[in-house]
């Protein structure tokens, strides 16, 4: 059975492929999804995703909105030596790649 997140604030970082699957993911789970990406496009594709779904999303770099978050869950494209990853760190904001967010919700 699959956990929801019940409302909880989750900010995805990266929007390649996985990071907007990791934020579908998390919206079917029930979590509040904001998506961050630092470069200043995102592809149409994935802009298509996530209007659909009505995930919230920013491009250019992360903004506050970005860290008003409970959780930040890194795509697979993300270092974890990231300006990003740090920045989370350095506000003791709970940090998790891709796997470690994916496999609990796994059959």
């Amino acid at each position: 059975m699959v956990a929801n997140l019940d409302q909880q604030r989750i900010t995805v970082i990266g929007a390649g492929v996985s990071g907007v699957a990791l934020a579908l993911l998390a919206k079917t789970l029930g979590a509040r999804v904001f998506l961050s990406e630092k470069k200043t496009t995102i592809p149409d594709d994935s802009l298509s995703q996530l209007e659909k779904h009505q995930i919230s999303f920013e491009s250019g770099g992360h903004s506050a909105k970005a860290w008003d978050t409970d959780l930040v869950v890194i795509s697979s494209g993300i270092s974890p030596k990231s300006e990003a990853v740090i920045y989370a760190g350095e506000r003791s904001l709970p940090v998790v790649g891709e796997i470690d967010f994916v496999v609990p919700y796994l059959k």
